[in-house]
């Protein structure tokens, strides 16, 4: 056709035009002019935009190249805000507000990455990660990465890491998140060095940290300390856990569960009542002594004299008590049983009096009645 200007060409609707349609180029090295097709023109190979100066917005569709090719997709660099390369491999670095969707993995180092700035996001990457910045998120990854970056986030990723920061992974496998006050949900073989951290449903996880700690539906996981005993740890839900060097801990519904440090080894518990330590109650009035139910599985009393009433008060179906009494008043005293302010009944096996010295009483309490056994 004859020579004409661009501005004067027949016009083409979009529903038109085919992937097989040409464009015009004019290479940016020289004046000639080539023509490319639609096809190749939105799945380019590796284009470059460079903005050091500008702040102006840039982006990419279908860009990149096949997985495992080590050519790199699309790039995009300096102080531009507002970027995004969709349905391929590339970077992004030391911009702003930037996605990456649909990103291929890249190999060696030309894997897809959001270098620096901030609000970044990654969907449906491959071996992709973030590096430093704040408010990041990786969805649907895998072997992505959150790297020295702040508010990290990574949902359904499999052999993910966040380091540093506030981070969360939710449904992910083989996943590890370092620094404070992370949250792993659904994970399986997940680790988490930090404090204030949470586990919610995981499997063969790992808890390292001071404060804070919490695993709920667990199976296998073990709670430790880094540097010394770690207080507020607690499982719920949890099977063949181990809580090593915790103060302040709780252990709900769980079989074949350890506690180190002062605490207990327990495997298949059943209890209505509740467990307690020992609690020494000293006293030297005589007439009524009574049992707090509460204060403790062994409760002492000591009486200097006179005649002893014992009640026993706040108590639970399914509790058992020791009771230890040191008759120090020099001679026999008489004992007798009185009512409780729970309105149990009381069954005093026991004899009618105490002989000077230490004496125990074994109490169970059951089907709202108190048994007394002893040496009184």
């Amino acid at each position: 056709m004859a020579n004409v200007k661009i501005s004067q060409l027949p016009s083409i609707a979009g529903s038109a035009t085919t992937w097989n349609d040409v464009v015009a180029e004019v290479d940016s090295s020289n004046t000639t002019t080539s023509k490319l097709t639609f096809k190749d023109l939105f799945k380019n190979g590796t284009i470059s935009i460079s903005d050091t100066t500008t702040t102006q917005s840039n982006g990419f569709l279908a860009s990149g190249v096949d997985s495992n090719n080590p050519t790199l997709g699309g790039l995009i660099q300096g102080n531009s805000y507002g970027n995004a390369i969709i349905a391929g491999n590339g970077k992004i670095t030391d911009s702003n507000s930037s996605a990456i969707i649909g990103a291929l993995e890249a190999a060696g180092s030309n894997a897809t990455y959001i270098n620096n700035g901030s609000q970044q996001f990654i969907a449906g990457a491959f071996r992709s990660y973030i590096s430093g910045g704040e408010r990041n998120a990786v969805i649907a990854t895998e072997d992505g990465h959150i790297s020295n970056a702040y508010n990290g986030v990574i949902i359904g990723g499999s052999n993910c890491n966040v380091n540093n920061g506030p981070a969360v992974i939710a449904g992910s496998q083989a996943c590890t998140t370092y620094g404070g006050r992370n949250f792993i949900g659904g994970s399986e073989a997940m680790t988490i060095n930090s404090n204030m951290s949470a586990v919610i449903s995981s499997y063969g996880g790992t808890l390292n940290g001071n404060l804070y700690q919490v695993a709920i539906g667990s199976y296998t996981p073990t709670i430790n300390s880094l540097g010394g005993a770690a207080e507020n740890g607690i499982h719920l839900g949890t099977r063949e856990s181990i809580v090593d060097n915790q103060r302040a801990s709780m252990i709900s519904t769980s079989g074949r569960t350890s506690l180190y440090d002062g605490t207990a080894h327990v495997d298949n518990l059943y209890t209505f009542g509740r467990i307690q330590s020992a609690t020494e109650i000293s006293t030297t009035v005589a007439n009524v002594q009574t049992l707090y139910g509460g204060e403790g599985m062994i409760q002492y009393t000591d009486v200097a004299a006179g005649n002893m009433n014992l009640q026993i008060d706040d108590v639970r179906n399914g509790e058992a008590y020791h009771w230890v009494i040191d008759n120090t008043s020099g001679g026999s005293i008489s004992v007798n049983s009185t009512a409780t302010n729970t309105g149990f009944t009381i069954t005093d096996n026991t004899a009618g009096t105490m002989s000077t010295g230490p004496h125990t009483l074994h109490i169970v309490v059951i089907n709202d009645k108190i048994i007394i056994e002893g040496t009184h």
